[in-house]
């Protein structure tokens, strides 16, 4: 325990006080590209005006499910965050889990397992 404290307190004072860890271990297989449309559907509802979007195309986070009511229920559309892990899951398996290839490019969404 003493050296894995030590090892960790080199790590930390060798990188700023930061800690390295990488979210994508080399053991974990790609299993394609997130649905973002399907999550929308399945976690906010089928309904009509339905959508997802992003706010930015250069930024991976800025994905949102959008509602815009249908007539005669006009009014501002709703935007709901998109949880990129549970996306992930349901589309592939209980253990998948999510990371964009690139934080600057909003379609570079992969899930891994």
């Amino acid at each position: 325990m003493k050296k894995l404290l030590a090892s960790t307190v080199i790590i930390a004072s060798m990188t700023g006080g930061g800690v390295l860890l990488s979210a994508t271990s080399a053991s974990a297989a790609q299993l394609g590209s997130v649905n973002v449309q399907k999550y929308c559907e399945q976690n906010r509802g089928a309904l009509q005006g339905n959508v997802s979007t992003t706010r930015n195309n250069n930024d991976a986070y800025s994905w949102r499910c959008v509602y815009s009511p249908p007539p005669p229920f006009v009014g501002s559309s709703t935007y709901r965050s998109v949880d990129m892990n549970l996306a992930c899951r349901q589309q592939y398996s209980p253990k998948a889990w999510a990371k964009p290839l690139n934080t600057h490019d909003a379609n570079s969404w992969r899930c891994y397992d």
